[in-house]
């Protein structure tokens, strides 16, 4: 399951996470459209941490495929071996959403900070502050769930506010947009809208 096709590669999870004893590896398996199905026997497999383990997002940098799972796990496949970028951790929140291309690296969406991440092809650091927290809002339990490039300029979606950043490259720095939606009004009293309501 959550296939993805890259650099003459198909690389998919399989679980047998109620099996005895349970498992779920992420494959990479040579593959061309139009060549009939998947040899298992040709793939390169990662057993991976905990069984259950799915993908949050997926991208690749050059020939390099990365793959995040639903439990903070990220693996890159370099065409011939998976390395392990950081270990899945169950019970601990860090999530991965869009993945894009940037420059030579690739920026990833991070949950709880809501910054970015970046990937230069060797190690995975955190831009602190990528994008910033809009004034009068909680600075925790947030997704910076999508980016996008526009006009030269990098564009980075935050929830749970619907804040909406702009990275001037040119300036280096970071320029608030606007808010997509206006109601509620924004508060710091909880981490997110309608919360001190439920």
């Amino acid at each position: 399951h959550d296939f993805y096709y890259a650099a003459g590669t198909l690389v998919f999870y399989q679980n047998n996470a109620q099996g005895d004893p349970p498992w779920s590896r992420l494959h990479a398996v040579p593959w061309s459209p139009g060549h009939g199905g998947v040899d298992l026997s040709n793939a390169i497999s990662l057993d991976l941490r905990y069984p259950g383990e799915s993908s949050f997002s997926a991208g690749q940098l050059g020939d390099v495929i990365v793959h995040s799972s639903n439990l903070g796990g990220v693996y890159a496949f370099d065409g011939t071996n998976w390395s392990v970028l950081r270990p899945s951790q169950e019970g601990v929140s860090h999530q991965l959403y869009s993945m894009l291309n940037w420059y030579d690296r690739m920026l990833i969406g991070h949950y709880p900070t809501g910054n970015l991440l970046e990937y230069d092809g060797n190690e995975i650091r955190h831009r602190k502050g990528w994008p910033p927290v809009m004034p009068g809002v909680s600075d925790q339990v947030r997704e910076a769930q999508t980016t996008c490039l526009f006009g030269g300029d990098l564009y980075v979606g935050v929830w749970p506010w619907a804040e909406l950043w702009r990275y001037d490259d040119f300036a280096q720095e970071w320029n608030f947009v606007r808010r997509m939606f206006d109601h509620p009004e924004v508060t710091d009293r909880t981490d997110h809208p309608w919360e001190d309501v439920i």
